[in-house]
Parts: C-alpha cells; structure tokens; sequence
C-alpha cells in the first residue's frame, strides 16, 4: 500500500502519464520493480482507462500473465479500480481474478505536492497463493485454509458453513478433531462482496474469535510491514550518511565560490565523516596561513624591487645596489622554497580527504544511495579544484620574480589550458572569439595575465546564464584583447 501511495503521488509518475518517457519506465517499472516489491501486478491507467503501462507476472516462474479482470487494452471507466474522485481517494482490499484471489491497492495519480487534477490510476498487486498464506500462518502460528466463493471450490463438507456466517455473526466455530476448534470467516472483496472462506484450526484452549481477527487483519498488513521497516532504515541511513556528506559537499562548494577561508565546519562526530570534516577545517586553516604568509611576502618583495629601481635610477651607491640585489636573489629563493613546502602541507590533507572519501565510495557505495554517491562524487571533483587553487597559489608567488625566457607563445592553446584549470562553474560558457596570435612573450606572466582576467569574469557574473568571450583585434600594430 504504501509502494502505491509513494508511486501515485510523483511527479515523475505524472509527468509519465502525459509522455510515457522511456527512462521512468526502464527506472520504476518492469520485472525488477516487481520483484523488489514482491508484487505480481502494476497497472498504470489514464483518467480515460487506457493501459498506459502494465505488465502481470508469476513471481516464481518469471512468465507473464494475461487475466480478463484486468486486461492490457482499455479499462472501462466504470471498473472498480477506477473512478477516483478526490486526491485522498484510496481503494485496497481482495480483487477476484480467473487465476485466484488478489491483495490489490489502487490510487489515483497526482503531483507530489498531493495536488490534481488527478491525471490516472496507479494499480499494483499481489495474489493470495500459497506463499502468502504460509507467511500469515507463521505469524498467526495457526493452520490457515482460504476457499473462493464465487468459483465453487469450497468443499460440500464446509458449504454449509457460509450460511451460518453470513446469517447469525461474522465468525463461526464449530468443534473438530482431536480437540481442534475450526473458526470461520467471510472476507469481502473490494466490492463489499463476500470473496473468500477462511478456516482456521486453532486447540480449544485459544481464543478463537482474537485468533480470526488476527487472520483478517494480518492479510493487509503483512505486505505493508517490510516496507514501513525498509523506510524507517532509509530515513535512519539519510540521518546518518546523507545529510552530513550533503553538509560538508556545500560546505566546499561554498568556500571554492565564495573564497571565504574564514568559514568552518561545525559537526560534532567520530566517525569517518567526522574525521573528514576536522582534516577539511585544518586544511583550510593552513591554506589561510600560507596564503598571509605569501601576501606579507610578496609586500615585501615589492617594497625591495621598489628600492632596487630607485637605486638603478639614481645609478647611485652602486656596492649597496649589488648588495641589494643579492639580497633580493636570497628572498626569491626563500620565497620558492616557502612556496614548494607550503604546497606540500596543503596538498597531504587533500590527499588523506581525497583517499578517505574514495574508501568510503569503494566500502560503502552500495550502502550509501544514490543521492549519496552522488555527494560524494562532488566532494571528490572539489578536492581536485582546490589542488588547481594551490598549484595557482604557488604559481602566482613566482610572479614578478622569475625571469622566464621569451618564447613563441600559441595564445589558443594557453587560453584553452586556462580555461580548463579555472573550472568555470556549469552557468558560465567561456569561448574563444576568434583566432588568436602566436605571440612571443613569457609565457608564465602573460597566463598570469588571462587567469586573473577570467577569474574576475567569473566570480563577478550577475546573470544567472553567463557567456564570457576572449578576443583580439590588430590596433596600430599591436594586439588588442579582451576578456568579455
């Protein structure tokens, strides 16, 4: 029942009325479907009864069936199973069918906001065989026995049964063997028509009206039983995996948008998320500290180039020049030593973060859910970005102080390097205008140039759709870019 509900009120299932598109079929419905579900029966109808989709199977021989009570053309709309009239409308109970009796539910199909009109029925079912029988047996630990009315198959022994049930009260019990009391039921069809005999042999010394009580009720929420423990296990799994994962992908989504290095994650756990969220903060807490660090030394780095272009002007006190410049000589390598060793301590966490969220992806793939996989997939794609943030950073500190050779530089191809490192978020398209120069120039300051270009581009879009240009123009015997 609640496998019906859940499917009727989709909007995927109600879009699938209108469009009957392949991949919510290949997805929701089929052999695996009812298999999963342990249902023989799904039926998906229109409000007019045309059989958008259905299909009967045995559950045991994997054949399908074609029964006349429920038939793959159209549904008269007058069928019980049709005809709802509000979104809570609900019909569930036995349906008689040529091949026996069966547990039916059926509902009509709205948006998942329980909202109409109401565009179909979503019909699913289960036969009353033997296994059925057998599992409300072993709940009720009493010999259960079912006969159809309408089809003749109750024994002569038992025919006169039926008119002690209907006539004097809703159970009957008579003595049998071996001190055994048969107790007797009419269970009525969806149609309020008595359907089935049920007996069940239970010793004298049980209470035989709790016992067919207990028989009757038992057939319904048997089917719903599995699926109310198999939700609460879902919505346990989303408490525990889910949300937390899905916290800690916005978390660096958030942090590789807003560049906001002040931000941490609070989540109190000593588990592997746990562990993954503190390595994430002290990660971030070091690239912070390395990223200060490289301001404070790139000021002063300025302030002795600055220095050095006053001496090499005035041409003045020229043993303190040379001095100066040997000094700046110690600076840049100290500054690149700097810049490798910090690389390397932001780049170990992302490697135990990267490993840990490969393991759990590995381990627990098929624990997690697809919602989870999916988060962390995201988690996995953001590490890699913040690696391209710090081969950046150390990329920049040597800005200004490499003296790089000049060479022929093909600007499509670095543009098309670039782009590809930036990572432009889905909403923004970056595309080269038109054919670019071969330039001869350093090639580490003129990317310098393009990174920061489009960086700005990016981070400082409005649009909710973004196109961002590069292009170039011939202008008095120079080259003219622009980044739009």
């Amino acid at each position: 029942v609640q496998f019906t509900k859940n499917r009727a009120v989709s909007d995927e299932t109600y879009r699938f009325v209108k469009d009957q598109n392949s991949d919510y079929s290949s997805t929701n419905l089929g052999v695996e479907s009812l298999t999963k579900n342990n249902l023989n029966l799904i039926y998906i109808c229109d409000i007019t009864g045309k059989v958008v989709w259905g299909e009967i199977r045995d559950l045991e021989t994997n054949e399908t069936i074609q029964l006349d009570e429920l038939p793959a053309g159209p549904w008269p709309q007058t069928h019980p199973l049709l005809g709802h009239k509000t979104v809570q409308s609900s019909t569930a109970g036995i349906f008689l069918t040529q091949r026996g009796p069966m547990l039916i539910a059926s509902r009509p199909i709205i948006t998942s906001r329980n909202e109409g009109p109401i565009r179909g029925t979503f019909i699913t079912g289960r036969f009353l065989n033997n296994s059925v029988l057998a599992a409300v047996t072993a709940q009720v630990l009493v010999d259960l026995k079912v006969w159809t009315i309408a089809d003749g198959s109750v024994p002569a022994e038992e025919r006169d049964v039926l008119n002690h049930v209907k006539a004097e009260s809703q159970f009957y019990i008579r003595k049998g063997r071996d001190k055994l009391l048969h107790v007797y039921t009419l269970f009525p069809d969806i149609q309020k028509v008595p359907a089935l005999l049920m007996r069940a042999d239970i010793h004298r010394d049980t209470r035989a009206k709790g016992i067919a009580w207990l028989i009757r009720s038992n057939l319904l929420s048997n089917l719903t039983a599995g699926l109310s423990v198999m939700l609460v296990l879902l919505l346990l799994l989303r408490h525990t995996l889910v949300a937390p994962i899905k916290k800690l992908t916005n978390h660096v989504v958030a942090i590789g948008k807003d560049k906001d290095m002040s931000a941490r994650l609070s989540m109190q756990r000593s588990d592997e998320i746990g562990t993954l969220a503190q390595e994430f903060n002290r990660m971030v807490e070091r690239l912070t500290q390395a990223r200060k660090k490289l301001l404070e030394q790139s000021y002063s780095l300025g302030k002795a180039e600055m220095a050095s272009r006053v001496l090499d002007e005035t041409r003045k006190r020229a043993a303190e020049l040379e001095e100066a410049y040997k000094k700046l000589g110690n600076v840049n390598q100290e500054l690149k030593d700097f810049a490798y060793i910090v690389s390397h301590d932001l780049k170990a966490p992302l490697r135990g973060i990267k490993t840990l969220a490969n393991w759990i992806l590995s381990d627990c793939a098929d624990k997690l859910g697809d919602q989870a996989n999916e988060q962390m997939n995201l988690l996995l794609e953001r590490v890699e970005r913040m690696y391209h943030l710090i081969d950046g950073a150390l990329q920049y500190s040597r800005a200004g102080r490499v003296e790089g050779q000049r060479k022929q530089v093909n600007l499509n191809d670095l543009i098309s390097e670039i782009i590809n490192m930036v990572v432009p978020p889905e909403n923004i398209t970056v595309t080269i205008e038109n054919e670019l120069p071969v330039i001869e120039c350093e090639e580490v300051h003129i990317m310098q140039v393009f990174q920061n270009l489009l960086s700005n581009a990016i981070k400082y879009m409005d649009k909710p759709e973004g196109w961002i240009k590069v292009g170039c123009v011939e202008q008095d015997g120079f080259w003219k870019f622009s980044v739009a």
